[in-house]
């Protein structure tokens, strides 16, 4: 059996820097946090042969192009480096991106729900959700690296400046309305048969009720601005829904504190990814300032944590795009043609029988998710 020790090494080094980033903006903000802590987010990451990254993948993605202030969300893979002669940086590290599926352990039976999908699961009301464990399955890894962690810009400078462009937001204006929406009917999340109440309370602090089934946010007058506003808004909405995903996953540990730290850690990241959908910057909530110290102290005590907290994040990120019909962003001219650069130079490899040895994974569906997922074999191309 093959000894896979060094490659959970490499896992655990990636996931760590990772985490060691998120560290770094908790101790820059701690003494200035009414500036955004993550700016605009307003496009999905995509591979530079052209698809979108997905799920986990693009709040991962999505959440480092903002940390490390990339401002064209392209990625490579090694081989990709290759096929359009380019290098990476010295020094620079690629991040980590899974593929696999969500399997639905019913906790009833005992067993794996192999008939379940996930469109299925999303349509049932939270009750009915708690009969389910849901468990991740990512079993499968490579790294990308962001353009501007190789020396692309150096290499293509026309196709470089034309993807700066592309990816410019013309606006930063928020486009309020989606969310307004929300609050002239009352309720969210995630459709008439299953509501979730907002309630705009006059003395109560932003919090999600599970037993019944509501939130509550100040009302705009409380808060410096409207943008303060809608931030703790989606916030509170991502609040309630990493909650009941929580309960369905009977999550937990000895320290409520640290579950509590977690769980608004979390929220936070799925409110900046989708503020930034919608065109606002995300400012940290000023209810989340006494959890600065034990975000830290968490991801310090155990990177792996992070795992768990974008996997939420990105349940909430899903569901609140979905109700909002947020449609990911993107270049297609600019980065099709990229990507046709790439697909003749893997032509013009096999054609001249440049094939590689090593194992290589193809992209297939999940015919009962629906989702991504990979199969390994032989062939000339990772």
């Amino acid at each position: 059996m093959a000894d896979n020790s060094s490659t959970t090494s490499s896992i655990d080094s990636h996931v760590k820097a990772y985490a060691d980033l998120f560290i770094a903006k908790f101790d820059s903000i701690a003494g200035d946090w009414r500036q955004p802590w993550l700016p605009t987010l307003p496009f999905s990451s995509q591979n530079a042969a052209g698809h979108l990254y997905s799920g986990v993948n693009d709040v991962n993605l999505s959440l480092l192009c903002a940390l490390k202030g990339y401002g064209v969300p392209v990625w490579l893979t090694p081989s990709q480096c290759r096929d359009l002669n380019v290098l990476r940086l010295k020094g620079e590290q690629g991040m980590s991106v899974y593929w696999g599926g969500t399997s639905f352990f019913d906790k009833q039976k005992g067993s794996l729900d192999t008939q379940m999908r996930w469109a299925d699961y999303q349509k049932m009301t939270p009750l009915e959700k708690e009969r389910y464990s849901l468990r991740e399955n990512f079993g499968n890894v490579t790294y990308v690296w962001n353009l501007e962690q190789t020396d692309f810009p150096q290499k293509h400078p026309d196709t470089w400046e034309n993807l700066r462009a592309a990816f410019t937001r013309s606006s930063s204006q928020m486009n309020e309305s989606t969310l307004d929406s929300f609050l002239d009917s009352g309720s969210w999340y995630p459709d008439d048969c299953h509501r979730c109440q907002i309630i705009l309370s006059e003395d109560s602090a932003p919090r999600y009720d599970r037993r019944l089934r509501c939130i509550e946010v100040p009302s705009k007058e409380h808060f410096r601005d409207s943008k303060e506003f809608y931030n703790t808004l989606l916030h509170t909405m991502a609040h309630s829904a990493i909650v009941e995903l929580s309960f369905a996953n009977a999550k937990g540990s000895a320290d409520p504190l640290a579950d509590m730290a977690r769980l608004n850690l979390a929220s936070e990241l799925a409110a900046a990814v989708v503020a930034g959908r919608l065109g606002l910057s995300q400012t940290l909530s000023q209810s989340n300032l006494q959890y600065l110290k034990q975000w830290t102290q968490i991801l310090s005590d155990d990177p792996s944590v992070i795992r768990q907290v974008t996997r939420e994040s990105r349940y909430a990120v899903q569901l609140m795009s979905d109700c909002m019909h947020l449609r990911e962003k993107e270049a297609p001219d600019v980065c099709s043609t990229l990507g046709e650069q790439i697909r003749q130079a893997q032509e013009q490899r096999q054609t001249t029988g440049q094939v590689s040895s090593g194992h290589t994974t193809h992209m297939d569906t999940n015919q009962r998710t629906g989702k991504p997922q990979i199969r390994k074999g032989r062939s000339a191309h990772i």
